[in-house]
């Protein structure tokens, strides 16, 4: 099962609270053959490919790749890909795989590895059958919903648009535990007294670059004028009413009972938001 790369994953997250994510921007991504295992970090420069003759990276479209599938938080290759006839032997035996945004050097969205090695030699054509291409993004009972990552990895590998919802994101409060299986209208969400979603500009947020970002000012509700109920959890929804649930978190929230004139707020550099 395959991850992305510092870069994909950073470029997901900027796109939800910062920047919007341009998909394909060669009209093409790239399948790279790999001879030692790439890492989060590594780069399309950087990486260790094979070097049998004839080889260049395989050029992959957005309908090589299959929907996801419902819950599976996975993006799978659904095509065979077929790579040139080799004209002479590689020094190393290929164990991985990297997917790249340039037929050279660029950035390495994904990786991993084959589930066996196998060497080329002169005469053979290299093939990654349908199906051994699979990238995911874990779950974690607390992070992206199913919906987000399903919407991620359909526009990052299927270019399928998604409007970056950086201007209208919005946190909430639950007073039940939300799932990565939820959409807004299943969160108990809460109501009265003051109470409201508070919109988060994309300059609240900091730049991800690894993979992780925070908050970088205090976000504070309106100040409550009576009960808002047993609060447990905090969510991210992509509008100040309705809107798609993205992202939410039960565990780091200390569960208390908001009421009049209480200062409702996560300060700066309490929310950290992370892909896996």
């Amino acid at each position: 099962m395959g991850t992305l790369s510092n870069y994909g994953l950073s470029a997901l997250i900027n796109h939800v609270f910062k920047t919007a994510y341009t998909p394909f921007p060669n009209t093409t991504l790239f399948l790279a053959l790999c001879t030692s295992a790439p890492t989060v970090a590594s780069t399309g420069s950087t990486i260790v490919e094979t070097d049998f003759a004839s080889y260049a990276r395989k050029a992959i479209t957005a309908t090589d790749f299959a929907a996801p599938v419902a819950a599976s938080r996975t993006i799978v290759q659904g095509v065979d890909l077929i790579f040139a006839t080799a004209t002479g032997a590689g020094s190393l035996p290929i164990s991985h795989y990297a997917i790249c945004d340039a037929s050279t050097g660029g950035n390495m969205l994904g990786f991993a590895a084959f589930n066996s090695t196998f060497e080329i030699v002169s005469g053979n054509i290299a093939k990654v059958e349908s199906g051994e291409i699979e990238i995911s993004i874990t779950t974690s009972s607390n992070g992206f919903t199913d919906i987000a990552v399903d919407k991620m990895l359909n526009l990052m590998f299927r270019e399928i648009a998604w409007t970056s919802p950086n201007a209208t994101v919005h946190f909430g409060l639950s007073t039940a535990t939300i799932a990565d299986t939820d959409a807004i209208g299943d969160v108990t969400e809460c109501s009265g007294n003051n109470y409201a979603r508070e919109p988060v500009p994309a300059s609240s947020i900091d730049t991800a670059t690894t993979g992780v970002t925070t908050n970088n000012t205090d976000v504070t509700f309106d100040t409550p004028s009576g009960s808002w109920g047993l609060v447990t959890s905090l969510f991210i929804a992509s509008a100040l009413t309705a809107g798609d649930l993205l992202a939410y978190d039960n565990t780091n929230v200390v569960d208390q009972t908001p009421t009049t004139n209480d200062v409702v707020q996560l300060l700066a550099g309490s929310f950290d938001c992370a892909l896996t």
